[in-house]
Order: structure tokens, then sequence, then C-alpha cells
């Protein structure tokens, strides 16, 4: 499972590479939070962890961000990765316990977790992952599949999405595609090459 909001079955899903310390990545939060508000039944935005090699902070963040999902599921994580981008640069283990105990979270059990490093393993992995379908910096977006890096102004990406809608509602209602099948069925399709959804459409359909 990965940690998403909006649309359950959304006609547009766009997974979101970033780092909790990328500079680039908070400042796409902001226009990634509009779209769900002016597509709130028909966008889904889901977190894929893509932390830098250069930032330990931001390692340390994606491991305690993993454990309070785990551990609390969506709205927990939400509201974690909202108080790790509103704190910039302040991602200390101190820091991290407390937030994660604001949200709900276990704090010894967090502790344990982020000095033991509990989930690092499973990070650098989805990291791997990521690069083999050319992820290489942050945020990068795929839009239903299609991949656009760090769209720099929100009226472009709303230009992206409301293409993918257009797409999608031409779709739906034909050849049994329904809203609850479009994902999987562009998954299928030519439109979402071999590899370019890295895997991680069929866990949190």
């Amino acid at each position: 499972d990965r940690p998403w909001r909006g649309a359950k079955h959304a006609r547009v899903t766009i997974a979101w590479y970033g780092g909790f310390s990328c500079y680039y990545t908070r400042r796409s939060r902001d226009r990634l939070e509009r779209i769900l508000k002016a597509y709130p039944n028909d966008v889904r935005v889901v977190w894929m962890d893509y932390p830098s090699k250069h930032h330990t902070q931001g390692m340390q963040a994606a491991v305690a961000a993993r454990e309070v999902f785990k551990q609390k599921g969506n709205a927990g994580f939400w509201a974690f990765h909202k108080k790790l981008f509103n704190n910039p640069y302040r991602h200390t283990l101190a820091n991290l316990l407390s937030w994660g105990a604001e949200v709900g979270a276990d704090k010894a059990l967090l502790r344990t977790v982020v000095v033991g490093r509990r989930h690092e393993a499973a990070l650098k992995a989805d990291r791997e992952a990521a690069r083999k379908i050319s992820v290489v910096l942050s945020p990068t977006l795929y839009i239903n599949g299609r991949k656009w890096f760090d769209p720099r102004t929100y009226d472009y990406l709303k230009g992206v999405v409301d293409q993918e809608l257009a797409e999608a509602n031409r779709v739906i209602g034909t050849g049994g595609v329904t809203a609850k099948s479009y994902y999987d069925h562009i998954q299928r399709s030519a439109r979402a090459k071999k590899g370019s959804t890295g895997g991680y459409g069929s866990r949190w359909k």
C-alpha cells in the first residue's frame, strides 16, 4: 500500500515521487493541493518516496513517515507529511518523535524504528526501482502513467490534468471500462508503456 489522497476511484492518478528534504518537492505540494481541491471527485495523489542520497535527514524523515503510515494509515501519514513540509531542515530525531506522537503514533516504537533505520532498506529499494523507470530528480510526477518532471506552474499542471480527464471521460463507458477499472485499463494500454508505473498501480487501487 501507498499513502494516497483524493478520489478512491479517480479518473486521474498522480504518482508524486519526492523527498522530504527537497525544496522543489515541497514547492510542488501547493500546486498538488490546489489540484485536489479543484477536482475532489476525479483526482488521486499517491506519495512515492524518493529520498535523496545527499540528505541524511531526508532518509530519516522518510523512515519515520513510513512507520507513521504503518501505524496510523492515510490520515496519520498526511498529517505527519504536513508537519515535515511545514518545518523544513528541522527533521531531527527529537522533532520526528514529537510530531509522530502529535498525530497519534506510538512514540517509543517510532524511536526504535527510526534509530534502528528499520525501513531504510525498503526505501532504498524503492528509490532504485524508481530510477529504473527514469525517475532521476524530485519531484517527478507520473500522471496516469505519463512522466512529467516538476510542472512549474499550477496552470500548466491543471492543463495536463484536464487532458487526462478528457481522455478518461472519452474511454469510460466504452468496451466495459468503468471509472473503477479505468486505471487498470490505462496500465494495460499502449499509453502506459511497460514499466512506466513502477508497479505501484496494483498496490493501492
